[in-house]
């Protein structure tokens, strides 16, 4: 049995040294393995909480809702009782996911006074409860218009960055 191990063994016992391009290869692998774990976890520790915490659901989907309502209503710009409706429905819809309250249930003076209790009695807040009110008499009064659509929906906009800046906050 002795003689055949012999014969087995391979002539050359020298260890040959990796390349170092492999090397290389290998930890980066490793280190990329790591990352897309790492991700993998954070990724599904967010949607937990998500799944979980209906109101940081609500805030965190406001402002793609609310630009949604406004490229609706980019495209019916030639009904102005339409477009108030969805400019009104736009910010209402932003400020109730924002402030975690349901924008349907809520009159434009009691979404007004949640607003100024979240950021004080400011300017923005007269601008949005100003803004509701012009859109409370232009869908009911369309004759009564006082700018072109597309100004108020530039207006609702500029009021929607500035709200976003402010409640981030």
């Amino acid at each position: 049995m002795g003689q055949d191990i012999r014969f087995i063994i391979s002539p050359s016992t020298r260890f040959t040294p990796i390349q170092r391009s492999s090397a290389v290869g290998f930890w980066l692998l490793m280190i990329l393995g790591a990352v897309l774990l790492s991700a993998t976890i954070a990724y599904e520790v967010w949607q937990g909480r998500l799944a979980g915490d209906r109101a940081l659901l609500r805030r965190n989907r406001a402002w793609k809702r609310a630009q949604a309502l406004l490229k609706q209503a980019r495209t019916q710009i030639d009904d102005s009782a339409a477009v108030s409706a969805l400019l009104e429905r736009s910010l209402k819809a932003y400020l109730g996911d924002r402030l975690n309250v349901e924008e349907n249930a809520l009159e434009t003076r009691e979404l007004i006074e949640l607003l100024e209790q979240r950021l004080g009695a400011g300017e923005l807040t007269g601008e949005v409860g100003n803004f509701l009110e012009n859109v409370d008499r232009l869908r009911f009064a369309p004759a009564s218009s006082t700018g072109s659509v597309s100004d108020q929906i530039e207006t609702v906009q500029g009021l929607l960055k500035q709200l976003n800046l402010e409640l981030s906050r």
